[in-house]
């Protein structure tokens, strides 16, 4: 079928544009011959009479096929800013967009008969008309044929359609096959025709009013503190600034003048982890490796994604997904030995109790409101961000966050990925996340009792989730991890893994316990321990072995060498991330404790201390800034391993700046407002 449909086109466009009767292409026998045929070939389909097009766009379109026969320029360009057959077909090149501004550029006149007739000239616009080819017949990864047509404006998203797909049902052969194809996967072609942006809506209004209050608000602030404290020392007198009042510590939390500096500032107070900041920018630069490996519908040559995953060299970018346990382990960490470092500080009862309650309130005001300002932003300025040939007027997630936006919001949405899905699906982190440090009170107390107690509770709830990952694997086949799951079963095991697996708290909780207790550990220490050499030397090997393994150890599965049983890939499921962890906190509890060698002294790097910073607004902005420069490509491009990498260092730099600007301008200042409204309130309630 593959074979046919290509065959029948390259004949098709072989016809068109070679040269007639010897006389060559630059000849005005050829270019007339050229726009002639082309002519009679579009009498042809709109004298079809099952091609069902609005009256408005026949007429328009009859306009346009005798401007091309009569050889009129602004008719060949319109022709030419239509996407022709390109090579690499078999390597998945299925997107032909044309010259979008070629299009749009165009100026259609009247002449003739077609004044006499009293015709309105029409203005031009794009149409990407989707042509549904199973992958059961191609072996793409993407399953449709994408063609962009420059039409006239009447010419609606199914009169595309139509034009488009008639035209192939002429090809003697396979014109049947197309038109049933295209009946029986009506439900999944889509086609997109290009609209102005509309107009401000009352969400997009509510937006932009948000951020202008914003920023007026870090004006005063920003002109409050430099007109009351420009005046100071080197030290930026910062105890004078304690001495504010409420509404004075208020104003202060929106200083860009006094927040840039504390970003910029790399000292470290005693106890600090400080091997933790290069491990969590390095996580994040992780991340977004992981995710800038191009979608195939950005690429011409789709078909190399399969080769790359297949690469031994390439598993520590397929296995990207490892750096989200990193981030998990990091957490309870953190968690971990900052609860009990404070819960000593605090009386017993009561205290514990009013502790507790500000540790939930706390995350819930970390991460939220800088979460809904960028859902917001995101959801309603979208369509005036950008244009292009695949742009999309409404955000790529519009109809998943009309009714379930506010489940991200309440750190449910990871329990609803299908039905009816995910708004800002790269949040399932978030809720993850916020549901584990809901439930590490459950170890973290114990362990502060009572070291035993707090052991038995940790290792069974370890014993629990590890359980619960190996079960949900078996019962479901799930494959050795996500990239394998692609290349043993399809892109549908993809979902599979992610829904019943990836996005699971019970099969993701395993780092953050490994986390909680190394938290304890440097704790009861006081990030003191003394390490033999060789005890070191082998903690290192094996770290290094142990993370090795997790790492590449299935590589002979992403060749297509073997497939596990179902009973060892459950195994590997159950176990591998918390391995991964483990293997982590050691090179953590090195560092800290003064055994880390040159790797403390690059992990505790001082320019990691405001780069680790930016992670959290880093997380959630750098989707949206790889699916905007996705959105507004022009045309496809073909992807080499140097082309990753640049692509990969500008999603980075770029995801840097916007978390910075973010962070600045309302990460940095909802900090400064709990600081300023409520720990005033917990600080008596300390021994």
């Amino acid at each position: 079928m593959v074979s046919k449909i290509v065959g029948s086109l390259i004949v098709l466009i072989v016809a068109l544009f070679s040269p007639v009767s010897g006389q060559g292409m630059g000849t005005p026998m050829g270019l007339q011959q050229l726009s002639g045929g082309i002519g009679n070939m579009m009498s042809r389909l709109l004298n079809q009479s099952g091609v069902a097009v609005s009256k408005q766009c026949k007429t328009d379109f009859q306009i346009f096929r005798d401007a091309l026969a009569a050889r009129e320029y602004w008719a060949l360009r319109m022709f030419d800013a239509a996407s022709k057959l390109p090579s690499g077909i078999f390597e998945g090149n299925i997107n032909w967009i044309g010259s979008y501004e070629e299009c749009l550029d165009v100026k259609p006149t009247l002449s003739g008969q077609q004044t006499v007739n009293k015709l309105q000239p029409f203005k031009p616009h794009y149409c990407t008309v989707t042509i549904p080819i199973p992958a059961s017949l191609t072996g793409l990864i993407m399953g449709n044929l994408k063609i962009g047509v420059c039409i006239p404006n009447s010419c609606s998203e199914h009169d595309a359609g139509n034009l488009l797909v008639n035209g192939f049902a002429s090809i003697p052969g396979i014109g049947n096959a197309i038109l049933n194809l295209t009946r029986q996967q009506s439900s999944v072609a889509s086609n997109i025709c290009q609209k102005d942006p509309p107009g401000f809506d009352a969400k997009a209004k509510a937006s932009i009013a948000v951020c202008v209050i914003l920023g007026c608000v870090l004006v005063l602030g920003t002109g409050y503190d430099i007109l009351k404290y420009s005046r100071v020392t080197a030290d930026k007198n910062w105890d004078s600034r304690r001495q504010e009042g409420t509404l004075g510590k208020v104003i202060l939390s929106f200083s860009l003048y006094t927040n840039v500096p504390k970003f910029l500032n790399t000292q470290q107070g005693g106890g600090t982890l400080s091997a933790v900041n290069g491990i969590r920018f390095i996580s994040m630069s992780w991340v977004i490796l992981g995710h800038a490996l191009p979608n195939a519908e950005t690429m011409s040559n789709p078909m190399s994604l399969f080769g790359l995953l297949r690469r031994f060299t390439f598993e520590a970018i397929s296995n990207a997904t490892l750096s989200t346990d990193s981030f998990f382990l990091l957490s309870g960490l953190l968690v971990g030995y900052l609860s009990l470092k404070e819960m000593h500080k605090v009386s017993k009862a009561k205290g514990w109790l009013i502790y507790y309650v500000y540790f939930y309130l706390h995350r819930f005001w970390r991460l939220t409101p800088v979460y809904g300002l960028v859902m917001l932003v995101y959801l309603s300025l979208w369509p005036y961000m950008g244009d292009g040939p695949v742009w999309s007027v409404e955000p790529p997630e519009r109809d998943l966050c009309r009714d379930s936006w506010w489940r991200g919001l309440l750190y449910v949405n990871n329990f609803f990925v299908r039905d009816p899905g995910q708004c800002m699906g790269w949040v399932w982190y978030l809720a993850n996340d916020m549901q584990m440090y809901w439930a590490s009170p459950i170890i973290i107390i114990p362990l502060f009792l009572s070291p035993i107690l707090g052991g038995i509770v940790a290792i069974l709830s370890l014993l629990g989730v590890t359980i619960a990952a190996g079960v949900v694997s078996w019962r479901h086949n799930l494959a050795a991890g996500m990239a394998a799951g692609v290349i043993q079963q399809g892109i549908e095991a993809n979902t599979d893994f992610y829904d019943l697996y990836y996005a699971k708290p019970w099969c993701r909780m395993g780092p953050y316990i490994v986390g909680i207790v190394t938290g304890y550990i440097l704790y009861r220490t006081k990030c003191k321990i003394t390490i033999r050499w060789y005890w070191n030397l082998l903690g290192w090997f094996l770290a290094i072995g142990a993370g090795l393994v997790i790492l590449y150890g299935i590589h002979g599965e992403m060749e297509g060498n073997y497939t596990s049983s179902v009973e060892v890939a459950a195994l590997n499921n159950a176990t591998n991330r918390t391995i991964w962890a483990i293997a982590v906190c050691w090179v953590i509890l090195a560092c800290v404790t003064g055994n880390g060698g040159f790797v403390n002294t690059f992990l505790s790097w001082k320019l990691f201390v405001p780069l680790a910073r930016l992670t959290y607004c880093a997380y959630l902005v750098h989707p949206i800034l790889i699916t905007y420069m996705g959105s507004r490509r022009r045309a496809p491009n073909y992807y080499t391993d140097i082309d990753y990498v640049c692509v990969f260092l500008g999603h980075l730099s770029l995801s840097l700046l916007a978390a910075f600007v973010l962070s600045m301008a309302f990460e940095a200042p909802m900090i400064g407002l709990e600081r300023a409204l409520v720990a005033p309130h917990l600080k008596h309630k300390r021994k």
